[in-house]
């Protein structure tokens, strides 16, 4: 099996780009750096990486590619260009922000707050749902949910993957 270079490459730009962004938003306050079109963002330039990619791939391998090969391409550029985007959330939240998570929930609490949700819960189950938000803004829960995050990647993998496969013209 060949790696696929161009979903490295290709997962790494697109990694750089999603680093800028956040590190945009961190510069215009946490509150830009959770925002809705924050991740909208993200997520668009990660599939646009897939797409890239695949395109890529297909096109150096003489204009066809297969769906199975489609498909680990495009998940492989997701996984590498995500991965960068949480080397960075941790190198942040440790190294040059130490309180960012506090920070994050602070704001998460006062959002969850306003719209009423926390009122629903009872008292012990949210300490206990907050407790377990705390944790997942922790490296070793945002790893986790990086993981998690692969499953819903390898959905979007395979439709980039039954978009762009192409079949080989001298197979009948």
């Amino acid at each position: 099996m060949k790696i696929p270079m161009f979903a490295l490459q290709h997962g790494a730009a697109t990694g750089a780009i999603i680093i800028l962004l956040k590190l945009v938003g961190y510069l215009l306050g946490v509150e830009a750096m959770m925002s809705g079109w924050s991740g909208f963002g993200q997520m668009v330039f990660v599939v646009a990486g897939m797409f890239v990619a695949v395109a890529a791939t297909r096109n150096a391998e003489e204009g066809w590619i297969t769906f199975g090969r489609a498909f680990g391409v495009a998940l492989l550029t997701a996984a590498v260009a995500t991965l960068l985007a949480l080397l960075m959330d941790i190198i942040l939240g440790t190294l040059i922000d130490p309180g960012l998570s506090e920070k994050l929930m602070r704001l998460t609490r006062e959002e969850l707050d306003s719209s009423g949700l926390l009122m629903l819960l009872p008292k012990e189950d949210t300490e206990k749902f907050m407790s377990e938000l705390k944790w997942a803004m922790q490296p070793m829960g945002q790893s986790v949910s990086w993981l998690l995050g692969l499953i819903f990647w390898s959905g979007v993998a395979l439709i980039v993957g039954a978009i762009t496969k192409r079949n080989d013209p001298q197979k009948f």
